[in-house]
């Protein structure tokens, strides 16, 4: 982790990561949570990955994710395809079939 802020009025904590891959693809969206979760000590579901971005010719991955209180703040507050993007991938198909 690089960074950590406290954001009381959105009820969430901001955090800034960097994941270090040597000799490996990029990591998943949610392998990143499930680790920032542990990391932080909280429930995965609390945790959002907004972005991840891997840098060209490095073994380094940096994003930014958000911690809420509760499910309910954040899908107040974040847009559909954000949390549609951190659901695991069983999840995320099954609310797929159900728009189509």
């Amino acid at each position: 982790m690089l960074k950590e802020y406290e954001n009381p009025l959105l009820e969430r904590k901001e955090v800034e990561f960097e994941v270090t891959h040597v000799k490996a693809s990029s990591p998943s969206r949610f392998e990143v949570k499930e680790k920032l979760a542990e990391k932080l000590g909280v429930d995965p579901k609390f945790v959002y990955i907004i972005k991840m971005e891997t840098k060209t010719n490095t073994w380094k991955t940096f994003g930014i994710a958000y911690v809420y209180n509760s499910e309910e703040r954040a899908k107040l507050l974040l847009p559909k395809h954000i949390i549609l993007r951190n659901l695991p991938k069983e999840e995320k198909e099954k609310v797929e079939k159900e728009k189509a």
